[in-house]
């Protein structure tokens, strides 16, 4: 299928290959199936994560015992995935622990609850599990699932933004004799793949626009990790105050559009120092010199879609709702590009903007 007849294990695991897999499987425990058993236990797979709502389904391994359950496919199967049940927060809980170097964590569905303000309960960190496998192994564990994202089946929705890590699913279900095939994809993973803060599972039974966990799961995956790294302030280091001031120097927005309000504020809260000669609610940066940043005007005319590239998705939904337009969103960030050309007649049509 993947046209290669001899890999190595790390890129069996990043393109996905079963047979690549499967027969890793069988070489090493097809005479000893209930020693593969008892590594997967010992990575937690059999256990209940005790989270607290009722009716967690205890997940399924099949016993080599077990004559009447086990046949001479069933490594091979559940090497890949099949004739083993778990749920997604099971599986998600298996990799946060690879993402927390080892460590399996109870998971919480709230970490206080407070009245009228002020907490009456919290509820703290519990451990599972301190090791589920040994220091080498989870930074192998990581290698490879940092590699699925680098040259592997996720590599197509890697970002220079930020790491991720993790893996893509395709499984087939209702493949019983006389019945139509159907698909369940996912992607598990977690970010900054070197310092890891958030994991996340995706999973979408019986897709209608193609069935790959890269094409299906994967993308609405990287919308959860893009919100996070775009919107939650621990994504970012803090600064020292004798580091602040190069980074201001360095990172000055060029031909970035906004409120012209805003920009003022920013300057004056960074300590920027600006010129603005221009007048209007809108402006365009631009950097005079190496520490100056010049505000010019953004004509917005009347009657017509307005060019928002460069623009928030706030400025830039607020301008073409206000102007009669219906607005489709595509990507996290900024207005790089947009489907209908600046200065065309607006006459209540849609119009997507794309953000990176």
């Amino acid at each position: 299928m993947h046209g290669i007849d001899t890999c190595t294990v790390s890129k069996a695991f990043e393109i996905s290959s079963n047979v690549g897999v499967a027969k890793l499987v069988q070489r090493y425990y097809g005479a000893q199936p209930d020693v593969f058993i008892k590594r997967l236990k010992s990575f937690g797979i059999d256990r209940l994560t005790e989270v607290d709502l009722a009716g967690e389904a205890r997940p399924k391994l099949k016993d080599p015992a077990q004559k009447s359950s086990w046949s001479g496919i069933t490594l091979p199967w559940m090497s890949i995935g099949y004739e083993v049940e778990m749920t997604p927060l099971q599986i998600l809980n298996l990799y946060a622990a690879v993402a927390n170097g080892g460590k399996m964590m109870k998971p919480k569905l709230v970490s206080e609850i407070q009245r009228q303000g002020e907490p009456i309960k919290q509820f703290h960190p519990e451990v599972i599990d301190r090791r589920i496998a040994s220091a080498k192994v989870i930074r192998q564990m990581r290698t490879m699932l940092e590699g699925v994202v680098k040259q592997g089946t996720a590599s197509g929705m890697a970002t220079s933004r930020y790491t991720f890590a993790g893996k893509t699913g395709t499984a087939q279900i209702g493949y019983q004799h006389g019945k139509d095939v159907a698909y369940r994809s996912s992607f598990v993973g977690y970010f900054p793949a070197e310092h890891p803060k958030y994991a996340a599972i995706v999973v979408v039974t019986d897709p209608h626009n193609g069935y790959y966990g890269s094409e299906v799961a994967l993308p609405v995956f990287r919308e959860i990790s893009d919100y996070c790294f775009t919107s939650r302030k621990e994504m970012f280091d803090r600064l020292e105050s004798e580091e602040r001031k190069d980074v201001v120097a360095l990172t000055i927005p060029q031909w970035e559009v906004g409120d012209r309000k805003d920009f003022h504020r920013i300057c004056m809260e960074a300590g920027v120092p600006k010129q603005d000669n221009g007048e209007g609610a809108w402006a365009v940066s631009k950097i005079e010199d190496t520490e100056r940043l010049q505000l010019l005007n953004r004509i917005l005319p009347q009657n017509q879609v307005p060019n928002v590239v460069g623009m928030g998705l706030r400025d830039a939904i607020y301008l073409l709702e206000n102007g009669g337009l219906k607005v489709d969103v595509v990507g996290v960030g900024k207005v790089r590009r947009q489907s209908v050309q600046a200065g065309s007649p607006a006459h209540g049509q849609y119009i997507r903007i794309y953000l990176e």
